[in-house]
């Protein structure tokens, strides 16, 4: 995987995984379907609500 987006934007980055190091928000903007599966897991969980704004605010619901 490439190295994240170098983005401004502050947020929740991600500590786990092929996307270790985005943030949310990069990474709705590179692959939004991955976050959409995110929201869905266990270890996901956590993000959801974040992850339905992000998406909501790029209208990707």
């Amino acid at each position: 995987m490439p190295p994240p987006p170098r983005s401004p934007a502050a947020g929740t980055r991600l500590t786990f995984g092929r996307y270790a190091g985005w943030t949310l928000r990069d990474l709705a903007r590179q692959d939004p379907d991955y976050l959409r599966w995110l929201s869905r897991t266990a270890v996901g969980i956590g993000y959801r609500t974040e992850i339905y704004q992000i998406l909501g605010r790029m209208g990707m619901r």
